[in-house]
């Protein structure tokens, strides 16, 4: 039952990512936000830390630390960029894009078989994103307009999220997960936090929801991966993805709900499709049980 409850405390707050970067960009630019994601992050983890009584142990080398540095950094860089100066929904394809690059990250490294049915979910997730992306529009304008540009950084940064994520599995073992994410936010936060004085700009007066924007990210980036983590433990991997999936679903609420964004029927359908891909893809059936020779069964 924990298991559950810390899924669905995660999936909301999964959800509240583009809510909380657009709240935030009244007040400060993207690379603020992107740093404040890290800096907050940083704080939650050490909090959590502190009153749980776990030893702080951090590490700074091997291949898998750096290369979970690099692509969360340009996960939230590019994600914070395109929120910016898109809808609060924007990142919705940002999750079938970690789907699908996973999958082809156990396919070409973990010599996975690849079922037809995750073939059929591939395609859904393509084609949902296809359909969001369109969003009725003529070719011309997606040409050359600067949606196509701001689709492109969420699936970069769809990308680099599902990079981190094998990051995190490459240490799994080595590391628990709140060092090993410990690790990786603080370097971040320095890189991310280095230019600030050159490049930050204020976007407008001093807002609390702005800044209850950039607390709310910093949550997300510390406790909510951590609670995803905690439920793996006690439900089934695809049963966790498949419900933090739900939270697209959610997002487009809190874009139409807070921000009026035009959620159109393109939006709603291009997200069922791709969510529909998701499932197919994450799906694990159980295994039938076959009867053997002596009478007794075994799984099959």
């Amino acid at each position: 039952m924990i298991g559950y409850l810390y899924t669905i405390i995660a999936t909301v707050l999964f959800s509240l990512i583009g809510t909380s970067v657009t709240l935030a960009k009244a007040w400060v630019s993207s690379d603020v936000i992107a740093f404040s994601r890290f800096f907050f992050g940083t704080l939650f983890l050490l909090l959590y830390m502190l009153i749980t009584r776990r030893k702080i142990n951090l590490r700074f080398t091997g291949f898998a630390i750096w290369f979970g540095i690099v692509t969360k950094c340009v996960n939230y860089l590019a994600e914070n960029y395109a929120l910016a100066r898109g809808y609060s929904f924007g990142n919705i394809i940002g999750w079938p894009v970690q789907c699908v690059t996973i999958l082809f990250f156990a396919l070409l490294f973990l010599h996975e078989k690849i079922t037809a049915r995750a073939i059929v979910g591939v395609v859904l997730c393509i084609a949902g994103m296809a359909i969001i992306s369109w969003n009725g529009r003529p070719l011309g304008e997606i040409v050359h307009g600067s949606g196509l540009f701001l689709t492109l950084l969420m699936v970069l940064a769809g990308v680099c999220a599902a990079c981190f994520t094998m990051a995190q599995r490459m240490l799994v073992d080595k590391m628990d997960s709140c060092n090993l994410n410990l690790s990786m936010f603080v370097v971040c936060a320095v890189i991310t936090g280095a230019p600030l004085p050159f490049t930050a700009e204020i976007q407008g007066p001093f807002r609390f929801t702005a800044l209850l924007g950039l607390v709310t990210l910093g949550l997300i980036t510390g406790i909510a991966f951590l609670l995803a983590a905690e439920a793996m433990k006690t439900l089934p991997l695809f049963l966790v993805t498949i419900i933090q999936s739900m939270n697209v679903l959610l997002t487009l609420l809190w874009s139409v709900l807070f921000f009026h964004d035009p959620v159109t029927g393109y939006i709603i359908a291009g997200t069922v499709v791709f969510l529909i891909g998701m499932i197919l893809v994450n799906w694990k059936p159980k295994r039938p049980v076959e009867a053997d020779g002596s009478g007794g069964s075994a799984a099959g």
